[in-house]
């Protein structure tokens, strides 16, 4: 499961350099975080209507979700049960998807998922 966080990009101790955006986290099954987008993610639709959902489900979430500080996610994080820990870096596996290229091991699945949600969170 996933969501739209906003995240506090505060690892730079100057104040002039921090600031926030909008991610994606990964939930475990518990409903704590997992993992998080390396990088702020854009909104996105192939039509005006597409994006404006997507505007709407990044809204709705991030208001709904605690702020995530980026320099204290090694305290946050909480691994998944029975599987190792990693980070998802989406945007190369959106740009595989794209490209028709394969995944990873494990992420077979990942694209019928993406299809099928059509963006969602939940």
């Amino acid at each position: 499961m996933w969501s739209y966080v906003i995240a506090h990009h505060d690892k730079d101790p100057d104040p002039e350099k921090q600031f926030f955006a909008i991610h994606e986290v990964f939930m475990n099954d518990d409903g704590g975080p997992w993992g998080i987008t390396k990088e702020p993610i854009s909104p996105f639709g192939e039509t005006k209507e597409e994006l404006i959902k997507c505007l709407n489900m990044m809204l709705k979430d991030a208001e709904n979700m605690d702020i995530i500080p980026l320099s204290k996610w090694d305290e946050i994080e909480q691994p998944m049960d029975g599987e190792e820990e990693f980070y998802a870096d989406m945007d190369e596996i959106e740009k595989r998807i794209a490209n028709g290229e394969d995944l990873p091991d494990g992420w077979e699945d990942l694209g019928d998922l993406l299809d099928e949600t059509d963006g969602e969170s939940s």
